[in-house]
């Protein structure tokens, strides 16, 4: 299955590289890289429906909802969310590609570009 990484998702990687080198943790964005390059992806190219859909739970803050009022139709059906450590990862599961949308700490109230 052909794996993209949206824009969005690279800018939210280099804001977590950002977060975590000033706080002399980069072993950390270190570790989701590797995380990210041998299991995440690995598991959701070989299983697509393992997130949750994304609406399952229904969004809890302004933003979230107003990012959610955005989407196209239908896309309630494809987005779904994967927890990974102490990240949660947006993507999009089509029938030949997977597409990670975004990626944000568990802490953060919602996804953002």
């Amino acid at each position: 299955m052909q794996v993209s990484l949206a824009a969005g998702f690279r800018a939210r990687l280099a804001r977590i590289e950002a977060f975590f080198e000033p706080a002399g943790a980069p072993p950390v964005f270190d570790q989701l890289l590797d995380d990210l390059e041998n299991i995440v992806i690995p598991d959701l190219s070989r299983f697509p429906g393992l997130g949750r859909l994304y609406l399952d739970a229904p969004p809890q803050s302004t933003e979230a909802l107003m990012a959610v009022a955005r989407l196209p139709r239908g896309a309630d059906q494809l987005l779904r969310k994967y927890v990974h450590d102490d990240f949660v990862i947006l993507y999009a599961a089509l029938p030949d590609a997977l597409h990670l949308i975004s990626i944000r700490h568990h802490l953060e109230s919602a996804f953002h570009p």
